[in-house]
Formats: C-alpha cells, sequence, structure tokens
C-alpha cells in the first residue's frame, strides 16, 4: 500500500484512511505514523466489548431461551403460563417471543 502512495504521489496528501482492526491494518500505520492519526474503528471496539459481556452472561441468556422454549412448545404451556402470571399478579402485554441468536 505504501508503494502506490508513493507511486502515485498522495503520501503527502493523504489525511485519513480507514482499514478494519487486523494485524496487517496495524503495519501499515506503523508505516505512516506521523502522517496520520491512528484511531481504531470504534464500532469494531464496541461489538468485541459486547460479545464480551455476553460471553459472561451467556448462560443466564441460554436459560431464559430455554424456559421461552418451553413455555411456548404447546397450547397448554402456553394457557399455564398466563394463568401463573395471574397468579402471580404480573401484568404483561405480550406473548413470550424467541429471539434469534444472530441478532
Amino acid at each position: 500500500m505504501m508503494e502506490c502512495l508513493l507511486e502515485w504521489n498522495i503520501d503527502n496528501k493523504l489525511s485519513t484512511i480507514t482499514l478494519d482492526s487486523c494485524s496487517t491494518s496495524d503495519a501499515i500505520v506503523d508505516k505512516l505514523v506521523g502522517r496520520l492519526f491512528h484511531m481504531q474503528c470504534c464500532a469494531h471496539i464496541i461489538n468485541l466489548i459486547v460479545q464480551d459481556g455476553f460471553s459472561v452472561i451467556g448462560s443466564a441468556i441460554e436459560n431464559v431461551r430455554n424456559s421461552v422454549l418451553f413455555w411456548t412448545s404447546s397450547h397448554k404451556r402456553v394457557q399455564d403460563f398466563r394463568l401463573f402470571a395471574r397468579q402471580a399478579s404480573v401484568d404483561y402485554q405480550n406473548e413470550l417471543l424467541l429471539d434469534y441468536k444472530i441478532r
């Protein structure tokens, strides 16, 4: 990449460059130190933080998903759930819905 910047004579005109957060990107940034301000991708960093948080509470999330699967697996269980919710004075507006793991 550095060769192309020099060959095209745009190395002194470049103010920013957008790269992903991988080791090869870090290597090119090291070559351009002094010309560019290096900032990691904020979206990538936030995603890493969220994924780390999910790893901590993953078992709790799985327990909730399994509970929803149990209560929504038959019409009788849905009716029982509604009855138990009424008995426990739990006011709810929506039905139990299983999330999508990929979302």
